[in-house]
């Protein structure tokens, strides 16, 4: 268990890097124009990535914070990307000279409304971690909103093709992570079904020109996966041809999540698969490819939450890590 969260937080700092790089291309004022998102800025984003991360490893250390530090942060923006840069390093380094029975143990601490909690350490990596892809995904859109063109992908797969070795994580961790999956989509999606079709398919500006198109695309790279992980190639046609309606869509969607969860909870997932992408050979172990397919679906909700707020749509539910194992654990916790 231990490797597989090392590896998720070595991830973690590198896309979080990747991510500082295309910012740090662009003009300063694009940081801070106000947009309609879940924070008001890419800028506001970026201090909520740090803040997040860094309440959590204090929490972690024995340390209950009753505000992320991070929003009041008023400095130079290579300021604030230099101490976003340092906290996801010491989380990272934190969490490496953590013994093996630590991942196994759980942290009291207090919420930010004084509550208290106390949660295995394993599941607070898992939130922190996917935490972080749903709000890059959030400010990739904004990027694409505001012009810049710059973009490098930034999904978990990207840095799993450089590093070809196992997490080496147990079965039962990937088995909740994809049931984590179906809550959150279903989560959102039930929330987003109450309105018009013409809301689900009104043109954007972003990674995908409409919500469907966004649900398609993570529907996609699940059945895409979930064919390799049956050692075929990849077979996505059923959703490229797919031509039904929004909630026929999310029916034939949510069919490929149980099966990708079923394949989860019975494969070999320490099996190495190979395919070729793009004329390059690549050998990823199964849980590699598990991790990339329920990390991508959490950088592509962020998106929606944000297309969701800029089409009006209100009372969105919250889905991040933490919020199901409230719902599982029948606990509750504060930011």
């Amino acid at each position: 268990m231990r490797n597989r969260y090392l590896k998720y937080a070595q991830y973690n700092l590198w896309a979080n890097n990747k991510l500082r790089e295309l910012l740090s291309a662009n003009e300063d004022a694009l940081m801070t124009k106000k947009v309609v998102s879940s924070f008001p800025s890419i800028r506001k984003t970026i201090q909520h990535l740090w803040g997040a991360e860094k309440i959590w490893h204090l929490r972690l250390t024995g340390v209950s914070p009753t505000v992320l530090t991070a929003y009041n942060f008023d400095g130079t923006l290579e300021r604030m990307y230099q101490n976003w840069f340092k906290e996801s390093l010491g989380f990272l380094t934190f969490i490496e000279y953590q013994l093996d029975e630590w991942y196994e143990e759980s942290t009291e601490f207090l919420d930010t409304n004084g509550e208290a909690h106390e949660i295995e350490n394993s599941e607070i990596l898992q939130h922190v971690l996917n935490h972080s892809s749903y709000h890059r995904g959030q400010v990739v859109l904004l990027m694409r909103q505001l012009g810049m063109t710059n973009m490098e992908g930034l999904d978990y797969i990207a840095w799993a093709r450089l590093h070809d070795t196992p997490l080496s994580g147990t079965k039962q961790k990937y088995v909740d992570y994809a049931e984590y999956n179906i809550w959150a989509n279903r989560r959102l999606i039930v929330h987003l079904l109450n309105y018009e079709d013409s809301v689900l398919e009104h043109n954007i500006v972003g990674s995908f020109p409409n919500l469907r198109e966004t649900m398609r695309h993570i529907w996609f790279a699940e059945e895409g996966w979930l064919s390799r992980l049956k050692g075929g190639n990849w077979n996505a046609d059923k959703v490229i041809n797919f031509e039904g309606t929004n909630e026929e869509l999310v029916v034939a969607w949510h069919e490929t999540s149980k099966e990708f969860k079923k394949i989860v909870a019975h494969a070999n997932l320490e099996k190495s698969i190979s395919y070729t992408r793009n004329g390059k050979k690549h050998t990823i172990a199964g849980e590699e490819i598990a991790q990339t397919v329920f990390n991508h679906g959490s950088y592509h909700r962020g998106q929606m939450v944000t297309i969701m707020r800029q089409l009006g749509i209100d009372n969105i539910p919250k889905t991040d890590y933490i919020e199901w194992v409230q719902v599982r654990e029948h606990v509750s916790v504060g930011v």
